[in-house]
């Protein structure tokens, strides 16, 4: 699909596809809610008309500001940069504004996200987009794509001490977590109150530009990075990603279930185990291309599936640092770590304690994690059968 570059002077320029994200912090979103309408027959869609372009609406969302990568270009100062997008979502389009400046104006009323229908008129500036019946879509959403699911850690707690400050904080976060999702060519699906669920890869419009998985790790890597609050603790965030089929329900708007959804919420809750932040299953990490900060964690078995899963964290500590004496360290202490894995894997405790231990000792929260498993087994603390150890370990969901 080409872009659509808008101004009174050249009203049609192409250019390719976008293909990288605002890095902005949204800090004044209107939080507002989607009313649901009567979906979209399915032999009819819409189109976007604005002057002399006529752009179709299909499972490609639009993005709508001044930035030479958005699909609609508007060439114009009080446009933002990344001012606007209209996405699929259920049976029906949804014009969200990605927190612009001077805001998006549906039929005279400012809003913040809603759903199109055929007739409304998009104000964005002094330009006008008229909402007019389009072709039908040819393409439908994938039956399989990357889920990831974001929690801020200690949520419950940090409410009760700081109130409205915390939930304010919490508003604009998830408001923004849904822009930049978005922007990475994913779909927010819900917000969990302290947290999102979004997929990447739902939208199967055979345009492919960057895997959803990378999509989605580097989204997860955007939101862990994004700050907290003044005069609040540090926040931290915890993110799970996996790959696989999911089921779809349209009924009130998109929402998916699985084993997939099931699994990345696991992992997501797996982050609060070993002490990481962002973590992934296998089928995530094989389609990875650049695999330089992920590192094997565990191999567990999750509640609800019966197969045993390997999980990888992504090391936000080594990208930051870049090379040097730190690296170093760093590939040192993954070695550590690899070692003690092997030893546990085959069973030898005590070997493997004595590797946790020196990896807890170089501030290793996933060894410090380890080291006290091991310790567990080793006292006869768990229920493990020694004679059946397979090196797997279960993980329930509190």
């Amino acid at each position: 699909m080409k872009q659509q570059r808008i101004d009174k002077t050249n009203p049609l320029i192409s250019q390719s596809d976008i293909q990288d994200s605002d890095n902005q912090w949204f800090d004044k979103t209107i939080v507002g809610s989607i009313e649901m309408l009567d979906p979209l027959t399915e032999d009819k869609g819409l189109t976007l008309k604005i002057e002399y372009t006529n752009l179709p609406l299909t499972m490609t969302p639009v993005i709508i500001g001044r930035d030479p990568k958005c699909t609609l270009q508007i060439r114009d100062g009080k446009v933002s940069r990344f001012h606007a997008i209209v996405y699929r979502f259920g049976k029906n389009f949804i014009i969200r504004d990605l927190n612009s400046t001077n805001g998006v104006f549906l039929n005279g009323v400012k809003i913040s996200a809603k759903e199109l229908q055929k007739d409304d008129e998009i104000t964005i500036s002094n330009h006008t987009i008229v909402v007019t019946e389009g072709p039908p879509l040819l393409a439908g959403y994938s039956n399989e794509c990357a889920i990831l699911f974001y929690d801020i850690a200690n949520s419950t707690n940090l409410c009760e001490i700081y109130g409205d400050k915390f939930l304010n904080y919490v508003k604009r976060l998830v408001e923004t977590l849904y822009n930049k999702t978005l922007l990475h060519n994913g779909c927010p699906v819900k917000n969990l109150g302290d947290g999102m669920m979004a997929a990447f890869g739902i939208w199967d419009d055979g345009i492919i530009e960057k895997s959803p998985v990378e999509e989605a790790l580097a989204f997860a890597i955007e939101a862990s990075a994004l700050p907290g609050i003044r005069d609040l603790p540090e926040i931290h965030k915890r993110i799970g990603i996996a790959f696989g089929p999911v089921t779809k329900d349209e009924t009130d708007g998109l929402d998916l279930y699985g084993d997939t959804v099931n699994l990345a919420s696991r992992i997501e809750f797996s982050n609060k185990l070993y002490g990481t932040a962002i973590m992934m299953d296998s089928e995530c990490y094989d389609r990875m291309t650049d695999k330089k900060f992920l590192r094997e964690i565990d191999k567990v078995r999750v509640q609800g599936k019966n197969a045993a899963v390997t999980i990888y964290s992504y090391d936000l500590q080594a990208q930051s640092i870049g090379a040097g004496e730190s690296m170093k360290s760093i590939i040192e202490r993954n070695k550590v770590y690899r070692a003690g894995i092997n030893a546990y894997r085959a069973g030898d405790f005590q070997k493997a304690l004595l590797f946790f231990t020196k990896g807890a000792v170089m501030k290793d929260p996933p060894s410090r994690h380890m080291k006290q498993r091991v310790e567990t087994i080793l006292n006869k603390k768990t229920k493990l059968t020694i004679g059946n150890w397979d090196g797997i370990w279960n993980i329930e969901k509190e």
